[in-house]
């Protein structure tokens, strides 16, 4: 379905990527460097991915930089892989408003916590 607006109001940039298997650690990092408190990374379902490698890849991306930053103590919490069809407009606002909310409780990031 057609994606809603969230709720509550949330403070979203939104960065294309051609696959999510392009996915660049740099990026994800710059952004919380810049000021994000959170990054959702919105991905095809692996079933669904024109290359059949982009969502599994990814997947360990994510991973990978969700444990440099628990490495470096800041939470991993802060970075989220999500899959969607192109379809799924009402799951991915629903998905955004889970995730808006999870970054609230855990609170802006501090000077000096990326």
């Amino acid at each position: 379905g057609t994606a809603r607006p969230p709720e509550r109001p949330v403070d979203l940039a939104v960065m294309g990527l051609p696959c999510g298997g392009r996915l660049d650690d740099g990026l994800v990092l710059r952004s919380f460097l810049k000021g994000a408190d959170g990054v959702l990374v919105a991905a095809c379902h692996d079933g669904n991915c024109r290359t059949g490698e982009g969502s599994p890849e990814s997947l360990r991306r994510v991973g990978r930089i969700q444990s440099i930053m628990a490495d470096v103590g800041f939470d991993p919490r802060r970075l989220e892989r999500i899959t969607l069809a192109p379809n799924q407009g009402s799951a991915l606002t629903g998905r955004i408003e889970t995730f808006a909310a999870r970054i609230q409780d855990l609170g802006p990031v501090r000077k000096g916590d990326a």
